[in-house]
């Protein structure tokens, strides 16, 4: 069991091939509510007792935290919460690196 798992959300820098790959249309961005079921997909199968899992940083839609195995009911209920309203998350303006 790793002693900590950190999350990050995808944030796509101007200049970059990246960026252009998004403007022309060959790579597509997941939207918040995909990144939720992500999120919630990934929190439901992970098995780490003990493991310190963080979704903090100022890139992700919703802030989680806990110990895992633990606190991972708690967690999901945070995810499915902001699954059935998604103005609790972060507006994207204030998502930044």
């Amino acid at each position: 069991n790793p002693e900590y798992i950190g999350m990050l959300t995808l944030m796509v820098e101007p200049g970059t091939p990246l960026c252009d790959w998004v403007a022309d249309g060959s790579f597509q961005l997941l939207t918040p509510a995909q990144v939720l079921t992500e999120t919630r997909l990934l929190v439901e199968h992970l098995d780490s007792p003990g493991s310190v899992f963080r979704m903090n940083h100022a890139s992700n839609y919703l802030t989680l935290r806990g110990t895992l195995n633990g606190d991972q009911p708690a967690m999901l209920e945070t995810i499915r919460r902001a699954e059935r309203d998604l103005s609790c998350l972060r507006p994207e303006e204030w998502r930044g690196l």
